[in-house]
């Protein structure tokens, strides 16, 4: 390379901008690997300690990564996934302002720490508070004064069950096996028995109660016209693919507007394209992908036709392996140019 603007003035442990050496004149400032993240992770190397991404932008993940491919980097605005050991990567730190996820040590890492405004799956007393306070099996169940307690109060097998006054309890009364049908009084029970308005279960005789009869006005597993509809038109062995026009569709075809299994460039497409084997990776714009774009280990092969674009060596000694764009990686310049850092 030779004394170019990618020497090691160029490429620092935490710096942003390649600088000239001290007392030289000001030289032209260029972007160096971790640049494109770190204006807006303000450095490579956060509050946290140094944020380590993947060596390699497309295909599959290198050794160490997440074990389901679901956790963050640290710091993610509404990452519903956690920094890097959590068991199914589904905890996120502890300051996100949405965590779905805790901190670090919850069995499933569904239950979050007791300091999150919205945290889905928090302690006790949280308004919307989705999990329990600690001890719960699978950090599902919820204490008993919850407003929107999902789950049940504290002894239920799976924490789905609620007891049977909640007033959007997603479980049954007490004996369900999974937690998941509710009795027949339930407002807005998830898991009904035939005409609840929200039935995330079906009439009666389904095998999980998750397919519905077929004009439930939200059912998540609907038949084919449901507005919401989570799953399919009919005939899904699993009831979780949509349609191709639903307005939510979690598993759409290719136009939705929140699709969670959308096409591309969706704003908040949980899921990728269209080539992905389980739906589960995002593209690579996505601002609140729940997924990955790239090295996840089940991040789910990206589209075959993007080209492999090797990520520039890092530094020595630097933590920081971010994938760069071919528009940003900084050209070599001439020998003798002015950008030589002297």
């Amino acid at each position: 390379m030779g004394k170019t603007g990618m020497g090691k003035a160029g490429m620092g442990k935490a710096g942003i901008l390649s600088e000239s050496s001290p007392g030289a004149a000001p030289k032209r400032k260029k972007l160096n690997s971790c640049s494109l993240l770190a204006a807006w992770k303000s450095g490579c190397a956060g509050a946290f300690g140094p944020i380590v991404f993947p060596s390699r932008m497309w295909g599959m993940a290198a050794q160490g990564q997440k074990p389901l491919g679901l956790a963050s980097t640290r710091n993610e605005p509404l990452s519903l996934a956690s920094t890097w050991n959590e068991p199914l990567g589904l905890a996120s730190t502890w300051t996100e302002p949405l965590g779905l996820a805790s901190t670090w040590n919850e069995p499933l890492g569904l239950a979050s720490t007791w300091t999150e405004p919205l945290g889905l799956a928090s302690t006790r007393n949280e308004p919307l508070g989705l999990a329990s306070t600690w001890n719960e099996p699978l950090s599902l169940a919820s204490t008993w004064t919850e407003p929107l307690g999902l789950a049940s109060t504290w002894n239920e097998p799976l924490g789905l069950a609620s007891t049977w006054t909640e007033p959007l309890g997603l479980a049954s009364t007490w004996n369900e096996p999974l937690g998941l049908a509710s009795t027949w009084t339930e407002p807005l029970s998830l898991a009904s028995t035939r005409n609840e308005p929200l039935g995330l279960a079906s009439t009666r005789n389904e095998p999980l109660g998750l397919a519905s009869t077929w004009n439930e006005p939200l059912g998540l597993a609907s038949t084919w016209n449901e507005p919401l509809g989570l799953a399919s038109t009919r005939n899904e062995p699993l009831g979780l693919a949509s349609t191709r026009n639903e307005p939510l569709g979690l598993a759409s075809t290719w136009n939705e507007p929140l699709g969670l299994a959308s096409t591309r460039n969706e704003p908040l497409g949980l899921a990728s394209t269209w080539n992905e084997p389980l739906s589960l990776a995002s593209t690579w714009t996505e601002p609140l992908g729940l997924a990955s774009t790239w090295n996840e280990p089940l991040s789910l092969e990206f589209l075959p036709n993007i080209p492999s674009i090797p990520a520039p060596p890092p530094a020595q000694g630097s933590h920081c392996l971010c994938p760069v764009p071919p528009s940003l990686v900084p050209s070599p310049s001439p020998a003798g140019s002015s950008e030589g850092g002297g």
